[in-house]
């Protein structure tokens, strides 16, 4: 009897060893599942987000090339996506669209593998509404004030403490601005003058009120000589070329009748007492190579006149302490030199700005005339990111 009881007891123990084996089996073969599945899943995790920032780069590489030089914002609007760009053991494809004087989108997608990811970069074009412009900005005084705009960088900056308003930014943003082309040069912008500027000399300058297109070789203001005056035809405009004009404590009148005076110098000075004083209503355009200031530069209140200084190439824009200052000073690849007891209202685009002593720049809008310049100026805005 004890015999058969043990023989029963092993029959009855083969089933339970054998359910056990078959849970075992299952567990197992479930657990190499979650595992394969877990191995998939990381895989796949880390395939989307490698396709991510290959998107993220290729839409950040083209939003960088929007900021830096927004001219080609238009031709990349009006252009279809791009082919599939290799980077990173992956692909990506570009796509540029929207109103490059509002909003600009850059779409780019991402492939790595079988994964595809997709990143959106909205750039906002805000054009000229900063104060200041420069590659490298240098302040040295507490005195300065930037008032009604942002302080905008492409290089380095270095601030001793300087007042800026509370809704004031300054920030770093390289920027490529369209270098400064003299009139004579400029077929886009002044076909009239375009390899048609003035060539009889009339140097030299006796104190004639000059009424039409002028070449002079240096004009200088002393001893019965006290005042110069422009004044062209109402509707036409006017061109003098100079090597130099030295107001030497005297003045200079631009009467203005809904046109454009435009002076190219290479060497400006409006020092000590001496006057610049504009009335009427157009535009006062200067191109000089230096400009030495530290004398009066007046508008009459009545006139709606707007003054635009460009500096050429290696050249200097110094305010030397003029009182009041009102226009856009345009100096890509020259300097900006703002010292003393000086005040400017309008924006500066210089290459340096050196800024110090007791000097004010007020942000005011001021427009360019009939020079061609690209002004555009992209921001970015958001980023989006698409599954």
């Amino acid at each position: 009897m004890l015999e058969l009881y043990r023989n029963n007891e092993s029959g009855a123990v083969l089933p339970i060893i054998l359910v056990i084996v078959f849970a075992l089996t299952l567990i197992g073969i479930a657990l190499l599942s979650y595992s394969l599945a877990e191995t998939r899943h990381v895989s796949l995790d880390e395939n989307n987000l490698k396709a991510h920032y290959i998107a993220r780069s290729g839409a950040h590489a083209i939003a960088e090339k929007l900021i830096v030089e927004p001219e080609h914002a238009a031709a990349l609007i009006n252009s279809s996506e791009t082919d599939a760009i290799d980077f990173a053991d992956g692909q990506f494809k570009v796509l540029v669209y929207g109103n490059p004087y509002d909003e600009v989108h850059v779409r780019s997608k991402g492939f790595f593998r079988n994964a595809v990811q997709t990143v959106n970069i909205t750039l906002k074009e805000v054009g000229v509404d900063f104060a200041l412009y420069a590659e490298t900005v240098e302040v040295d005084g507490k005195a300065a004030r930037i008032s009604g705009g942002s302080v905008v960088y492409g290089e380095s900056i270095d601030m001793d403490p300087v007042v800026l308003d509370d809704d004031q930014d300054i920030f770093h943003q390289p920027r490529n601005f369209d270098p400064v082309v003299l009139p004579c040069d400029d077929e886009e912008s002044f076909p009239n003058y375009y390899q048609n500027c003035p060539t009889v000399n009339l140097d030299p300058y006796e104190g004639e009120v000059i009424t039409v297109d002028s070449l002079y070789g240096d004009i200088i203001l002393s001893g019965q000589l006290k005042h110069m005056q422009i004044e062209p035809a109402a509707g036409e405009d006017l061109l003098l070329k100079a090597d130099k004009i030295d107001l030497r404590n005297n003045e200079l009148t631009v009467k203005l009748n809904d046109n454009s005076v435009i002076i190219v110098v290479d060497d400006f000075r409006n020092t000590g007492n001496s006057r610049v004083y504009v009335e009427g209503d157009g535009f006062l355009m200067l191109y000089v190579q230096n400009y030495t200031g530290g004398g009066n530069f007046q508008l009459n209140p009545d006139s709606d006149v707007s003054v635009n200084v460009f500096v050429m190439e290696g050249g200097i824009f110094d305010l030397a302490g003029t009182p009041n200052f009102k226009g856009a000073i345009y100096a890509p690849d020259a300097a900006a030199v703002l010292f003393g007891n000086t005040s400017v209202t309008g924006w500066v685009i210089a290459d340096e700005a050196e800024i110090g002593g007791n000097m004010r720049l007020y942000y005011s809008p001021i427009e360019l005339g009939a020079v061609g310049l690209d002004l555009t100026f992209y921001r970015l805005d958001k980023w989006r990111y698409d599954d």
